[in-house]
Parts: C-alpha cells; structure tokens; sequence
C-alpha cells in the first residue's frame, strides 16, 4: 500500500512520533566575570553669599564580559580584512571579545547664583557626562549564531509528502556536530552562511547633559523659570549587517555589490550611534495665595536620533548609512503644554466663606477641594516600515515617498473615513530589489488632549493629627477619544496608516484614606 498525502489523523502522527514542525534554540548557559569600578571627587565651593559652585570628576571603568570553561573557546569574532571569522580557540582574538574602555572620565559642573543685577532671580547651570554600565546582552553574539556553533536547530516535514523525512527517536534534534576548529575552517565555509560578531573597539555609551534655567519672583506668591536644557548621546549600541549588499545612488541593492558575498548574514554590532536632545520649558507658579495654587508649564523640544532599535533584532534600512536614517526619535514630543490647579474651595468652618455654618452643613458642604490636570501635546512620529525588497536579514525597511502625505482633511475626519490618518497612496513599496527613499519619522501621530479633575475632603477623627480623606477622580474627565499611532507598515495592506486603538476612556476612582 502506498502512503497517500493529506489523508491521515493528526492524532496518529503524534502517536506515531511524526510532527510538522519543530525547533530547539536558546541560549547555551555561559557563565561571565566582570569587574566595575568607579573613583570620583567632588566639592562644593559657596564663593560668595549668592554664588555657589559644584564640581567634580569621576572615572568609570568595567572590563567587558569574560566567558568562563568551555565558552572561552567558543569566542568567534571577524577580521573586516580578510573578510573571515577569528576564533579565540585558534588564538586569532581574545576571549573577552572586547577591549575594556579606559577612557570614560565624567567632569561635572553646577553653579546658583542670585543675581545682581535683577533683583529676585536666581540663575542654576549644569553640565555633566553620564556612562551607562556594559550592554551584557551583546555578550552572546560572539559565542553563538556563528559556525561551528548554531545555537539551535529546525526541522519540517513536508505537508504534501506523505513519507516524512524526520521521525521521533531516529533524526530529530540529534545531537549538534560542532566541526574541528582548524586554520582554513573559515575559508572554506560556503556560501549563505550566517554570523555574529562584536566590534573588538566597542566603547563605553554616555551622555553628555547641559541646562541653564533663570527664575524670578513676582511678588509673595508668583514665580517664572525659563530653563534651556540639552543631552547628546554617543558611543550607542548600533544593529548592522556588515554583508549587506552596497545600494547604487538610485537605492538598487544589488547581490553583486556585497563586500562579503561569502555571508548571507553578519550581524554587527559597534557603538557608532548617536542621539540629542534640546528643549526650552518656560514655567509659571502662583503659590497658594486665596486658597488656589496654580502651575502652568510649555515645552519646546526636539529629539534626534541616527541609531534606530524598535527591538533587539532591527537596525537602519542601509547598514552602512546612519545619516540616512537620521531623524527625530519615536519619543519626540515638539509641542507640550501642561495646567495644573489645587484650589481650597472657600467656603467652610475655618474658610473665607461660612467660617460660621453648623458642624452639620460643614461636614456635607464644607471645605472641600478640587483639583485639576489639563494636557495637551503634538504626536509622536510614525515609525514607517516597509516589506523588504532587497533579501537582507537585519535591516529595517522603509518605503518610498513620492508625496508629502500629511493630509488634514484625513486625520481631521478619521471617524468618517475609516480612521485612516495619512495619505498612504504617499508611501508605495519600493520595487523587487530597491530600498526606500522616505524618511523613518517623517510623519507624526495623533496628539494629546486630556483632562483630569479631583474632588477631596478631609474629616477630623480622633485628636488633632487622625483625619479621614475621601477623594474621588476622574481621568480622561470629558471622555476625549485619544488615539494611538497608527500602523506605520506600508506592507500592512489596508491597514496601513490607519488607527486601531485609543488610550483609556473616562475612567473614575474614589478611595479612602486615613491619616495618622
């Protein structure tokens, strides 16, 4: 009898040991050693009655993660040279993969100074440098997704063969050949393979912050700041395909114009990204004067980035290209406005008004507080993608541009049409083989638009410090529908550039404290 396709029990197969589809991958367990170690001096100098000065320098030192037993060597990394793998159990690379960075020195400066010549301002400045600890999840890359270590292993049986090819107990997951490590493993591994490697010069990421902000009085109760402030980023975790395929001026990617041919994949990863930030808040505050204290702050911002990671496994479209990716991050707020008021309503024994109503009125209409929050900022950028055309493995495609495709006619009228918020037909997909010439955040999101209001009273219990506090809250009071992003994927068909979630609704609290 032969066996025919599609007329079995699933049921049976399982019995039978004869799966569709199976894999087995994860990280093999490695242990690490480090060491951190940070000297730093400070001190604060008050040179005069008004002028203050904070200093100091720190220096920042960890040595990168060194792989302990078997892992040491399993160290691979890759010679940009000779265009091959380099294996620490050849002597070709060290163990720790990478240098320790010895040059993270952080200087440190602050001054408040009340000023002079303008009479009830203070001035406060800043600036400071700021290293983050080693990025330990790059620590992998070097032991595993490289020959002659897989990480894991794949199998399927074909679905309309009705003989399979991978039985349970026979050739499914046997165990992994690791083949002998010898000086001409490299050259000959062939073509389409697949690797992972560290830059052996990763450096330390920091971040370099500034402000200066000037705030002054305005009478007993009244107070403005105006605040610069700014960061860059550098040294940042930067995803790259290294063979990935160099695009002609039109953005044609062809197979041809590798540098590695030998590689489908080769995964990278330096500290080559950058970041900034810059921002101008102006404040304003009237302290509690009447019974009503009130704040209102704007912001004026902008966020750029050239080193874009959605998540652990995407990069920029062109590896080799971190300008043309450059743009604002997918936090970038440009336009921010917040109102804040706590208001002692007066009326109420001890109050401006009523001071003398029955304990009984008090206790339903008296002193009572209300307070509020309004608001209201731009979007967000979209952050664009697009199906690949150009068959490479660790990029983030975009689409074209071939229009602007801010339309205020859509994204005012998004109940209407479908909540469609921009011009997609501006956004097609490159043809087979092209990269995308638009931007990544050239379009922003819905903004902000929000209210949250709080009514309060407090009861006096037993003695002068026991109270009982019953507050009730509403957030998103007006119920406004605040949107979130919509798809940015030019590949997602008809829901491309359209909204299909909000935030949260009206939501209402009310809860009971109790002071002591």
């Amino acid at each position: 009898m032969v066996p025919q396709a599609n007329t079995g029990n699933s049921f049976a197969d399982f019995l039978l040991g004869i799966p569709t589809y199976g894999q087995v991958q994860g990280l093999p367990v490695v242990q690490y050693r480090g060491t951190q170690s940070n000297l730093f001096a400070q001190d604060t100098w008050r040179l005069t009655p008004k002028l203050t000065l904070n200093y100091g320098l720190s220096w920042y030192v960890e040595t990168p993660p060194d792989p302990q037993g078997w892992a040491r060597k399993a160290v691979h990394g890759f010679d940009p040279v000779s265009g091959l793998l380099t294996y620490a159990a050849l002597g070709q690379l060290d163990p720790k993969a990478t240098s320790t960075d010895l040059n993270n020195f952080a200087p440190r400066f602050g001054l408040a100074w009340q000023s002079g010549f303008l009479r009830g301002a203070v001035i406060r400045a800043g600036a400071g440098i700021y290293y983050a600890q080693y990025p330990w999840i790059v620590a992998q890359f070097p032991i595993i997704f490289s020959p002659p270590f897989t990480g894991g292993e794949v199998f399927a049986n074909p679905q309309n063969n009705p003989m399979p090819t991978y039985v349970l107990g026979e050739n499914i997951f046997p165990a992994e050949l690791i083949a002998v490590l010898t000086t001409t493993y490299a050259k000959n591994l062939p073509a389409g393979t697949q690797a992972s490697a560290l830059d052996p010069n990763l450096r330390t990421g920091y971040i370099s912050q500034w402000n200066f902000s000037i705030q002054k009085g305005l009478g007993k109760s009244d107070s403005i700041e105006w605040t610069y402030m700014g960061s860059s980023g550098h040294r940042l975790l930067y995803y790259t395909d290294l063979s990935q395929c160099r695009p002609t001026p039109d953005l044609y990617c062809s197979a041809a114009a590798k540098p590695w041919p030998r590689y489908n994949l080769l995964a990278w990863i330096d500290s080559s990204g950058n970041s900034s930030y810059e921002g101008l808040i102006a404040k304003y505050d009237h302290r509690m004067a009447g019974g009503l204290n009130l704040r209102f702050e704007y912001a004026l911002a902008k966020a750029l980035t050239d080193a874009w990671q959605s998540s652990q496994t995407s990069s920029n479209q062109i590896s080799d290209c971190r300008s043309c990716d450059k743009g604002p991050a997918t936090f970038d707020v440009r336009h921010r406005a917040v109102a804040s008021a706590v208001w002692e309503v007066p009326f109420g024994r001890g109050r401006r008004l009523g001071s003398s109503i029955s304990r009984v009125v008090d206790l339903v209409a008296g002193a009572w507080n209300l307070t509020g929050i309004a608001a209201f900022a731009t979007g967000q950028p979209v952050y664009l993608t697009a199906p690949n055309q150009t068959d490479g493995l660790f990029d983030t495609p975009l689409p074209n541009r071939v229009c602007d495709g801010r339309d205020s006619r859509l994204s005012g009228n998004i109940r209407n049409n479908g909540f469609l918020w921009f011009d997609t037909t501006c956004f097609p997909v490159p043809p087979a083989g092209y990269f995308g010439n638009s931007g990544r955040t050239v379009l922003n999101g819905p903004g902000l638009n929000n209210w949250d209001v709080g009514l309060e009273k407090n009861f006096s219990l037993a003695g002068e410090t026991t109270r009982l506090q019953l507050r009730a809250e509403t957030f998103n009071t007006w119920n406004h529908a605040q949107f979130e992003q919509p798809n940015g994927n030019a590949g997602a068909g008809a829901n491309f550039g359209r909204i299909s979630a909000a935030r949260p609704p009206r939501l209402i609290q009310v809860a009971a404290k109790i002071y002591w």
